[in-house]
């Protein structure tokens, strides 16, 4: 499978006014639906997303996707706006833990932190799942052929881990 147009990615990475433009029309409302879906309250956000991934356009590599790094980009930007609206005493520290291993709160903990854990507490085959989506950037194509199964299987485990893991994560305050 052939990556990205090489001279696609130098414009991205350049700053190209006419491909950013691009980038923006096809993206905007898929960043929109991810920070509403959120919670965020902030309508600028997806904006914010679009106007940081520009700023740091040099950073862009593959095989790195597109979609997945504003994505990426979103969510920290909701993550951060609802860690500015908390406000909670602690910073967000973690000070108990039930025999369970669930771990308790006294505010709102570091977002590499949160993830961690909640990725701890996800079945290991639905761990891996997201492992190979976030740490590999596999396609589901892919991820069906490791998996030996049809891509809409492949499709129906990504989203079930996916729910699984933002339910933890919601479960976390995040």
């Amino acid at each position: 499978m052939a990556g990205p147009d090489p001279e696609w990615i130098r414009k991205v990475r350049a700053k190209d006014r006419e491909t950013w433009g691009a980038i923006f029309i096809e993206h905007l409302p898929g960043i929109t639906h991810l920070c509403t879906s959120m919670g965020a309250r902030n309508r600028d956000l997806p904006h914010d997303c679009l106007a940081e991934a520009y700023a740091s356009a040099s950073k862009f590599r593959p095989p790195y996707h597109l979609s997945g790094w504003l994505n990426m980009i979103a969510r920290h930007l909701v993550l951060h706006e609802r860690r500015e609206k908390t406000n909670l005493p602690n910073g967000g520290e973690i000070v108990a833990s039930s025999p369970d291993g669930r771990a308790s709160f006294a505010g709102e903990i570091e977002l590499k932190e949160a993830v961690r854990l909640s990725l701890a507490k996800l079945p290991a085959d639905q761990r891996q799942l997201l492992l190979w989506i976030l740490d590999d950037e596999l396609q589901l194509k892919e991820i069906a052929r490791r998996l030996g199964v049809a891509e809409k299987t492949a499709r129906k485990k990504v989203s079930e881990a996916k729910d699984n893991f933002e339910r933890i994560l919601r479960d976390h305050g995040c």
